[in-house]
């Protein structure tokens, strides 16, 4: 007589095991979705910061953005970050060299003697003075070449050198004086910084310098 074997019995999970495998599958799916939002959400700051990490900086240099220029007269155009303020002439009382610019990050107005006094007097400890001037000969004037000064042609990038920081001229505060040729023309600029000024600011100024446009003559 044929004696059948026993089946098989299959363990049924406890319904308690099965909910709690179910929850743990439903957070999985939800830190998932999770991560993935939050790289959406960085890839479009990359994209919305023109692609890169960098903060804002060009071949490791700090760039004025896509701003537009403005012109400042006498063929001269400049860019420059929101917030900062520039000035045009008249801006000081100087009538040799010529005024031509004044750009600073913070709010200013127009004033000095022989330089803009009245901008560097209120220069705070984080901000940043750029003033721009002109040596001329135009004909009929009265002013003669600079002499004994260089005017080294303006370079691809300017930089600034601890070991040239003074009280140079009229300033009242400790700047840096850059004088270079461009377009047949002789400039001179001065920069000032507060004390605690950032490097990122400083960095800006001198792109700002960079980025200037000179037209060969004098409108």
């Amino acid at each position: 007589m044929a004696v059948s074997s026993p089946q098989p019995t299959r363990e049924v999970p406890d319904a308690g095991v099965i909910d709690d495998a179910r929850t743990r599958q439903r957070r999985r799916r939800g830190r998932i979705a999770g991560l993935s939002l939050v790289a959406l959400a960085i890839a479009a700051a990359i994209v919305a910061g023109g692609g890169s990490g960098d903060g804002g900086q060009r071949g490791g240099r700090t760039t004025v953005g896509s701003s537009p220029y403005t012109s400042v007269g006498s063929g001269i155009s400049v860019r420059y970050p929101h917030g900062w303020h520039l000035l045009r002439p008249p801006i000081t009382s100087l009538a040799y060299p010529h005024d031509r610019m004044l750009l600073t990050s913070y709010p200013v107005a127009a004033g000095g003697d022989c330089g803009p006094t009245r901008a560097e007097n209120a220069l705070p400890s984080n901000g940043a003075l750029i003033y721009l001037s002109e040596y001329t000969t135009l004909p009929g004037s009265v002013f003669g070449s600079p002499t004994g000064m260089e005017f080294p042609p303006q370079s691809a990038g300017f930089k600034l050198e601890r070991r040239d920081l003074g009280n140079y001229e009229c300033s009242t505060v400790p700047s840096y004086l850059i004088r270079f040729r461009a377009s047949g023309r002789l400039f001179q600029v001065t920069l000032a910084f507060g004390a605690h000024a950032a490097a990122s600011l400083r960095a800006r100024a001198t792109r700002i310098l960079d980025d200037l446009r000179i037209q060969p003559t004098v409108s």
